[in-house]
């Protein structure tokens, strides 16, 4: 090839370079405005802080001060400007008086006209009657392994009618008899004979624990639909009947291999339940309708199948996004697979790429053969020429994934360092959950890896994750 051959060849290259930069910056906007559609995507910034605009201030009552803008490039009309109230100032040069009103009652109150506050309606603080060591008590035996102490001084705070009573659990005794005795295979009885218990036998107290974790036990593996495969317990020493057996819906990561889903499926099996795992493809993600298609057999299997048994979800990843989908889906038919919904009783969200159609893309990137900037960039045009079909999909299955969960407790696992996920996005999914009053526990770490943490922290994956399932409503039957 020739210097000129050469030459053309780079001539062309640089221009192909420069098409590719020019088409981003001017789609650019459009993607913007693609990734800032879903409430969940976007943040309204706060008018910008102005150290130049014209302020007055002037007193509206004693100790009260008003200031307002004055200026007219203010961003809010006068009659609808924000009204911020401080807390009125702390002051050290107002004068109190206190008196006794009761036997351990003081009363503070404020004798100062400058007050902030009128008398009639001015707040009461009540503060804790102060702890006294010159009280007298007595204690007496009320029942066995029960004791009354009394307070027997006049000086009281509290009629003796109406004392607070604080109940303190009864002393762990080591000297107490107890028998043990097998109620069914894997079920252990332990109880009290002792005559000095403070419980009588009808109605005390029985603590479950949970099933103990067994490395022994036989399952085999099946498929039981296309992307859907079942590891159940064949043997006949599980401590749950095969009708009543919890099932964990397990949906991987994209790319996922049975080797790394074993870590998980081996803490499910090791407790005696079974695990259906939900195998997404990349298709699913790239368009939609595959996925409601997808998840639309996987509730009917669940429905046929398994309609008595309790369910687990256990979402990775991208995993997360056909959870999220199949969320959507019993939302939109409630009458349909409503029975579905009500028999999930916890959920494990761990690694969910989330906070912006970026974080999809790198999803998509990270499973690519092809060059991650590349790989990106071309799922971010995809995903603004297929925007009917793909985006406002994602915005509804993130809507309800968001503010649609299901009423059942909830682990998050995440991590500062997440290049799927925003941090920040995902403290503000908690605030969320919390306020809205979602029974959800995190664990995250500063560092560690997408999909990974059981490798990278594994004590304490395994701690969190058993700790969440024990706190669980799974009662094993006994098998009489």
């Amino acid at each position: 090839m020739g210097e000129r051959s050469v030459a053309d060849l780079c001539a062309l290259k640089m221009a192909a370079g420069l098409k590719f930069i020019l088409y981003g910056v001017r789609t650019l906007p459009r993607l913007s405005a693609v990734f800032t559609s879903h409430p969940a995507m976007s943040t309204q910034a706060a008018p910008p802080a102005r150290s130049d605009l014209n302020y007055s201030t002037r007193d509206v009552g004693p100790l009260l001060q008003l200031r307002t803008w004055d200026d007219a490039g203010s961003v809010f009309p006068r009659e609808s400007r924000p009204l911020v109230q401080a807390a009125p100032p702390a002051r050290s040069d107002l004068t109190y008086s206190t008196r006794d009103v009761a036997p351990l009652l003081q009363l503070r109150t404020c004798d100062d006209a400058g007050s902030v506050f009128p008398r009639e309606s001015r707040p009461l603080v009540q503060a804790a009657p102060p702890a006294r060591s010159d009280l007298t008590y007595s204690t007496r035996d009320v029942a066995p392994l029960l004791q009354l102490r009394t307070c027997d001084d006049a000086g009281s705070v509290f009629p003796r009618e109406s004392r607070p009573l604080v109940q303190a659990a009864p002393p762990a005794r080591s000297d107490l008899t107890y028998s043990t005795r097998d109620v069914a295979p894997l079920l252990q009885l332990r109880t009290c004979d002792d005559a000095r218990s403070v419980f009588p036998r009808e109605s005390r107290p029985l603590v479950q624990a949970a099933p103990p974790a067994r490395s022994d036990l036989t399952y085999s593996t099946r498929d039981v639909a296309p992307l859907l495969q079942l590891r159940t317990c064949d043997d006949a020493r599980s401590v749950f009947p095969r009708e009543s057996r919890p099932l964990v819906l397990l949906f991987g990561w994209l790319g996922a291999k049975p080797r790394g889903l074993d870590r998980y499926r081996d803490v499910y099996t090791a407790r005696g339940y079974d695990v259906l795992t939900v195998r997404g493809r990349l298709a699913h993600f790239a368009w939609p309708p595959r996925a409601v298609t997808f998840t639309e057999g996987l509730l009917t299997f669940l429905q046929q199948e398994t309609s008595e048994r309790r369910l687990i979800v256990h979402a990775f990843s991208v995993g997360a996004y056909l959870y999220s989908i199949f969320l959507l889906h019993m939302q939109t038919h409630p009458d349909r697979y409503g029975g579905v919904r009500t028999r999930i009783i916890g959920q494990v969200h761990d690694s969910v790429v989330y906070g912006g159609l970026d974080m999809m893309a790198a999803g998509v990137a990270e499973v690519s053969p092809l060059p991650g900037a590349l790989v990106r960039s071309a799922a971010m045009a995809y995903f603004w020429l297929t925007r009917p079909y793909t985006v406002d999909t994602y915005n509804r299955a993130i809507d309800t994934f968001i503010r649609g969960q299901v009423a059942a407790p909830t682990l998050l696992f995440y991590c500062e360092n997440d290049p799927m996920s925003r941090a920040e996005a995902m403290r503000e999914l908690v605030q969320y959950w919390r306020q809205a009053g979602v029974a959800l526990q995190v664990r995250s770490w500063r560092e560690s890896r997408h999909a990974g943490h059981i490798v990278v922290h594994r004590d304490e994956y395994l701690q969190t994750l058993g700790g969440f399932l024990d706190s669980l409503p799974v009662k094993a039957k006994a098998k009489l």
